[in-house]
């Protein structure tokens, strides 16, 4: 089975309606018509979370939609625990300054092979000219933005 990496900007895209979400889940639609497996690190439940927490706390969203976006994780995305990830997360976050969060989802991709979707341009940018690049699809309301082989 194919899979695919999402990372936390990308599941708030497709969770929540705001600017690129449109984009997001057609893309989306595209990897889940052709039965791809979705994929995340150990850390990213938390991540997401966090962030649809503080949407609750600023009422841009409701009980009902932090209800149906936790559903969503637990039931659609499998996790991949992060035993081996830390430690060339960590190499890498240093090496190309992004965060730690981010370079998870970077790693596993590169480690197992596969894409990683992404909303957060900034980190797509940061490692444009990196040997992760061919991993990471950058995506936006202008579309899609790959720097390496979709």
């Amino acid at each position: 089975m194919n899979s695919v990496v999402l990372d936390a900007s990308f599941i708030i895209k497709l969770l929540i309606e705001e600017a690129g979400s449109t984009v997001a889940k057609a893309v989306f639609e595209r990897y889940e018509e052709s039965g791809y497996r979705l994929l995340v690190p150990g850390h990213a439940f938390a991540e997401v979370t966090e962030v649809l927490c503080r949407k609750r706390r600023r009422g841009a969203i409701t009980s009902q939609q932090l209800a149906r976006a936790l559903d969503f994780l637990a039931r659609r995305i499998a996790v991949s625990s992060l035993d081996n990830l830390l430690e060339p997360a960590a190499d890498l976050a240093l090496s190309y300054r992004v965060s730690v969060y981010d370079a998870l989802y970077v790693v596993l991709a590169d480690e197992t092979e596969l894409m990683m979707l992404t909303c957060d341009l900034k980190l797509a940018a940061a490692l444009r000219h990196s040997p992760y690049a061919k991993n990471i699809l950058g995506v936006d309301e202008g579309g899609v933005i790959s720097y390496g082989e979709p």
